[in-house]
């Protein structure tokens, strides 16, 4: 694959101007022009799987096999297929549109999302990679929470909740002090909420606790006793 900016790799410009970073920021290109996706929302992905162990960009499965101090290791694979295994630095995965921002000094092309963000769907119509979504459903269950550790040894809260709606349920994964403001039976509006994949599973994700309303606090919801 020939480029621009191939040509002009003796003289890097712009903020990644670092052998590491201008290598990974390139790959990461390299792979959305291949397989025809929108380089913000796989760069996204590698973001969320940093995050959460794996994420998916369409076709693509993204896990992130290793984290260090310095740098995450992720495998891509494509129907069971591996696509590729590098190594992106830390700081790149924690700042914000590093990939949009690297390909704009560039000069690169960008394929632009014609993703159709649904503005109210249904919870069967949601698909991996959907974003700005608006939906209402009911708390039906939450799991027990497990304490997770970021990187910097911060400890979290997390538990899962199923979120149901006339057409079916989807899991909407809850942090911290979040756990506790809902209850089983409650009728909640999510705003501005994303569909990804994690462990085989959809999840509706949430950034903040802004985008989590209780429209009606329900009544809780009885499992039914076993004879």
């Amino acid at each position: 694959m020939r480029m621009k900016m191939s040509r002009d790799r003796g003289r890097r410009r712009g903020m990644y101007h670092r052998s590491a970073d201008f290598t990974a920021l390139e790959y990461i290109y390299r792979i959305s022009i291949k397989y025809d996706l929108d380089s913000n929302d796989l760069f996204s992905s590698f973001v969320e799987a940093w995050q959460s162990q794996e994420s998916k960009c369409e076709s693509l499965l993204i896990e992130c096999r290793e984290k260090t101090r310095d740098y995450a290791i992720f495998l891509i694979t494509k129907s069971s297929n591996v696509v590729a295994q590098f190594q992106l630095p830390n700081h790149i995965l924690h700042e914000t549109n590093s990939l949009k921002r690297f390909i704009s000094e560039h000069g690169l092309k960008q394929k632009k999302n014609t993703k159709v963000n649904v503005d109210h769907p249904s919870i069967r119509d949601l698909k991996v990679g959907m974003k700005r979504i608006n939906l209402t459903g009911t708390i039906t269950e939450i799991s027990k929470s497990n304490t997770v550790f970021t990187r910097f040894g911060e400890a979290n809260e997390v538990a899962n909740a199923k979120l149901t709606d006339e057409t079916g349920f989807i899991q909407l994964p809850l942090w911290n002090q979040k756990i506790q403001t809902v209850a089983p039976g409650d009728l909640v509006q999510i705003e501005n909420a994303s569909v990804t994949y994690y462990r085989g599973k959809l999840q509706l994700r949430i950034r903040g606790g802004d985008q989590l309303k209780i429209i009606n606090k329900g009544k809780p919801i009885k499992k039914p006793k076993k004879e």
